[in-house]
């Protein structure tokens, strides 16, 4: 006699009737926890799933909230430098006209360089290091052709005036603006790999925003 009744009772069914029946018994309860064990590993890798596909859902809304608003702070600087072009042309012109506006000519410069080097170009760039992560490729070549492209004849348009070689001999004790070559180049691949070979014109123009650019690097 044991201590546990469970285990007299199992002793005692195998005296009377030997070991079948208990294994049977024993081969169902196995078989029930199995099936119980299974659909609750189901139900809990569903839920997993479920949560994955909701995290990922959220992730992609997230990088689509971050791109947009990349995009928008990049398209705000760019109208920003535009803008400061601008002031820089029409001070020119009130200058050649004999407008005394040296302080307005330098003024105007020193805010171009600081709008370009601070603003615009930090934002161009955190923009194009999220398009090819988060676009695919037609939608990339859209974005490069309507909005990076642009950007380049818009930088190429600010070192043109702010090295002016007019502007420069108004301006006592101005230095020519030049920029940095490794940064330079890095801008323009991010931006030529987003244009197929076959868009042979839209190459062309990056070609050529590139030869202006060179004119203004740092040795």
């Amino acid at each position: 006699m044991s201590d546990s009744p469970i285990t007299d009772w199992a002793l005692d069914q195998i005296k009377k009737h030997g070991a079948e029946p208990l294994l049977g018994i024993g081969l169902v309860c196995v078989g029930i926890g199995y099936v119980i064990g299974w659909r609750v590993t189901v139900k809990k890798t569903r839920v997993e799933i479920e949560k994955l596909r909701e995290e990922i859902r959220k992730a992609s809304g997230e990088n689509f909230d971050k791109l947009t608003q990349m995009r928008a702070a990049a398209l705000d600087k760019r109208q920003n430098l535009d803008m400061a072009q601008h002031s820089m042309r029409d001070a020119l012109l009130a200058n050649n006209a004999g407008a005394a506006n040296v302080n307005t000519l330098r003024n105007c410069r020193d805010e171009m360089c600081n709008i370009y080097a601070n603003d615009y170009l930090p934002a161009l760039l955190a923009y194009l290091e999220l398009i090819p992560k988060l676009v695919d490729k037609r939608e990339a070549l859209v974005r490069a052709k309507s909005e990076l492209i642009p950007g380049l004849e818009t930088i190429c348009g600010f070192l043109d005036m702010v090295n002016h070689d007019g502007m420069l001999r108004k301006i006592e004790g101005s230095q020519r603006y030049l920029v940095n070559r490794d940064r330079n180049d890095g801008l323009l691949l991010r931006v030529k790999i987003l244009v197929p070979l076959r868009c042979v014109r839209l190459r062309w123009k990056i070609r050529k925003a590139q030869k202006r650019i060179e004119r203004h690097l740092r040795k």
